[in-house]
């Protein structure tokens, strides 16, 4: 067999095998089925080009397999156009649409089948079959370049309005397109104008560059694995391929030596095509797990999100009545609205320290939903060490006297007041839950709260004869809603945001926080270290 033909039987084939890839791939798609139909009259065109053009056959057969290939090529440009018309969002075409793409091929396709005037005869030539065409030839040439003139200018359309991989994958189908386009109409219709027909033939031939380039933009588009796609391509074509040169065999031996050939290599194939679909089956659902996970986390910030929101909104509504109820007990213990009893007084004062408890509860609340939705404000300036630490341990200092513990405060670094940057607001918070603690969780001793120099940063440390605290517990010491068991058996009230938000500050003032314990039941020590310098708030 001629190479020529040979390569003609390969582009049919080859054109077909695609077709069905893409179709199989997802039939359900409008994309995908107009693809294999495509491909289908493609194949169609390379057998009738095939029968017209390799053997020798009476006048009236030759003119009938001629008119066939024509009238194929008509199919090939309208099922095009509708084509690049529907690609690459499955559109619906509205009926106007459709009447326009389909109805103009009718009348063309019954007067190149059933008359003279489009393919008028058919006779031999040393190339082999060759037509002659009738006096409306003209108007059949410009029916199919109109058609795929049309089908550039739509694709041209979309590829300026859409971008990314959509953009991609229409750009592929218009250079195939073009490529194809010019190659088919050389062959095909202008040189036969001028009586040229050796090359006639690869008209049909030319198809296969189109093939490639539409195959893989709508496997691209449909998501398919290319990789799984051009394996089983390549398998199927291989084994054709041998298939076909089996047929041709010489003698006995030479066909059972092609005969074995053809199974070893189709079955070693088939092993390679089934590997690379577990391949890639496997990463697609690493790949559908990679994305439920990503979504999951989304859905998750958004409902942390919600949450802060939430809670920053329930706190500030809680705040003005709370700040109501302190001053009216206030005014009432204080006698201001009158005698009350002893009873009564006691009463009060109850009502004022779980309310006071209220009201650090809903300023942590607030705190944290500040902190997580970046919208705690930081006012820097100098503050004076020893004065701010002083001030501290005074205020709190009648609530360990209430509990008989000592609170000691120990000046160590000399009479010269050190200065430090930071947003005194905060910095007054952490220090205070971190020495309040202290007093909460020691039943007895005392508490020692000191700062010295460490290079270029301040330390506190607040040193304590309480509850200690265990190795398991360190762990989460400063995570938000953290509390060890032990310690909500010994203090119920606690909400866990404490610590946290005190780390959180010292973070922004590039600081450092942490504790140390020898053990349950032997005390511990808190650490605050910060830069004495002009240090910047932490992004």
């Amino acid at each position: 067999m001629a190479i020529d033909n040979l390569f003609l039987i390969i582009v049919g084939v080859s054109n077909l095998i695609l077709g069905f890839l893409i179709y199989f791939n997802n039939k359900k798609s409008l994309i995908n089925r107009v693809f294999g139909i495509w491909t289908c009259s493609l194949f169609l065109w390379s057998v009738n080009a095939l029968l017209f053009y390799v053997p020798e056959y009476s006048p009236s057969v030759s003119l009938v397999l001629g008119r066939f290939l024509y009238e194929t090529a008509i199919i090939i440009v309208v099922v095009l156009l509708y084509f690049v018309s529907i690609f690459p969002f499955n559109t619906n075409l509205e009926k106007l649409r459709l009447f326009l793409i389909f109805t103009p091929s009718a009348p063309l396709l019954l007067l190149t089948i059933g008359s003279d005037l489009i393919i008028q005869g058919a006779e031999s030539t040393i190339y082999g079959n060759k037509v002659i065409f009738g006096p409306l030839f003209v108007l059949y040439a410009f029916f199919i370049i109109s058609y795929l003139s049309l089908s550039i200018f739509i694709l041209a359309k979309k590829y300026k309005k859409n971008s990314g991989n959509v953009k991609v994958n229409i750009s592929y189908i218009l250079a195939g397109i073009i490529i194809s386009g010019f190659l088919g109409i050389m062959a095909s219709i202008v040189l036969p104008l001028f009586n040229i027909f050796d090359i006639d033939k690869f008209g049909s031939a030319s198809t296969i560059v189109l093939v490639f380039f539409v195959a893989y933009a709508v496997a691209k588009h449909n998501f398919m694995d290319i990789k799984v796609i051009g394996t089983e391509f390549f398998a199927i074509v291989l084994s054709f391929i041998l298939f076909i040169d089996a047929i041709f065999f010489d003698n006995f031996n030479d066909l059972i030596i092609k005969i074995i050939l053809f199974v070893a290599v189709a079955s070693i194939t088939f092993l390679l095509v089934k590997s690379v679909v577990k391949e890639v089956r496997m990463r697609q659902k690493l790949e559908e797990l990679t994305i439920k996970l990503r979504n999951a986390n989304e859905d998750l910030k958004k409902l942390d999100a919600a949450k802060s929101e939430f809670i920053s909104i329930a706190s500030h509504q809680l705040r003005t009545p709370l700040s109501i109820i302190k001053g009216y007990v206030s005014v009432m213990v204080e006698g201001d609205v009158g005698k009350i009893t002893d009873q009564q007084k006691d009463y009060l004062r109850r009502i004022y320290t779980s309310n006071e408890k209220l009201i650090m509860l809903v300023k942590d609340l607030l705190d944290l939903s500040r902190i997580e939705s970046g919208r705690m404000v930081y006012d820097f300036g100098p503050i004076p060490v020893f004065a701010f630490t002083e001030n501290i341990v005074e205020e709190l200092r009648p609530k360990a006297v209430a509990k008989n513990l000592t609170l000691k405060f120990n000046k160590q670094a000399g009479d010269d007041p050190f200065v430090i940057y930071g947003d005194k607001n905060t910095l007054t918070q952490a220090l205070f839950n971190i020495v309040d603690n202290s007093i909460r969780y020691t039943e007895q001793g005392k508490i020692e709260v000191n700062f010295t120099i460490d290079n270029k940063y301040i330390v506190w440390s607040v040193k304590d004869t309480g509850a200690g605290i265990s190795g398991e517990e360190k762990k989460n010491l400063f995570q938000k809603m953290q509390r060890g068991e032990r310690i909500s058996r010994m203090y119920t009230e606690g909400t866990g945001l404490g610590l946290y938000v005190v780390k959180k500050i010292i973070d922004a003032h590039n600081g450092s926080v942490w504790a140390e314990s020898d053990g349950i039941g032997k005390g511990s020590i808190f650490y605050i270290k910060i830069p004495i310098g002009n240090n910047r708030l932490k992004r």
